[in-house]
């Protein structure tokens, strides 16, 4: 194994394990995607949730997008609500079943919290390289 791999892998390992203490602001331009999209090599069916979050210098602007099969088209999010201070984030999303609110914290890693009609919260990872294939879903 090279010397550069076992770097990268390392430095990798680090990047898994860190403690949320070690979680820094967000930048407070870009676009921030959080997911926890997979799909299922047999049917090729994707599952999961993606949130993006859009910042801009006038204001945030939240993307949201759930599957069960083939990906929603995206939905932006009303009264989207940012503090990135406090890594607080709200939104209320209309999909074309129901009206869903997210409350629930965000960083430069995790995006955690709880969307209305759901059972279980959400735990997005935020996802760096946005060329990176879908994982395979772990059932």
């Amino acid at each position: 194994m090279s010397l550069v791999r076992a770097m990268l892998g390392c430095a990798l390992a680090a990047t898994a394990f860190a403690s949320p203490a070690d979680a820094k602001s967000p930048p407070r331009y870009g676009a921030l995607v959080y997911s926890d999209l997979c799909y299922d090599p047999p049917s090729d069916d994707m599952g999961g949730t993606r949130i993006t979050l859009l910042r801009f210098g006038y204001g945030d602007k939240i993307v949201y997008e759930n599957t069960e099969g083939a990906v929603t088209w995206p939905v932006f999010a009303a009264d989207a609500k940012v503090d990135a201070k406090s890594g607080a984030l709200t939104f209320e999303v209309k999909t074309n079943e129901e009206t869903l609110t997210f409350q629930g914290k965000f960083d430069d890693r995790m995006l955690t919290g709880a969307l209305s009609g759901r059972s279980q919260p959400l735990h997005l990872r935020r996802i760096a390289d946005l060329g990176q294939p879908v994982p395979k879903c772990k059932f």
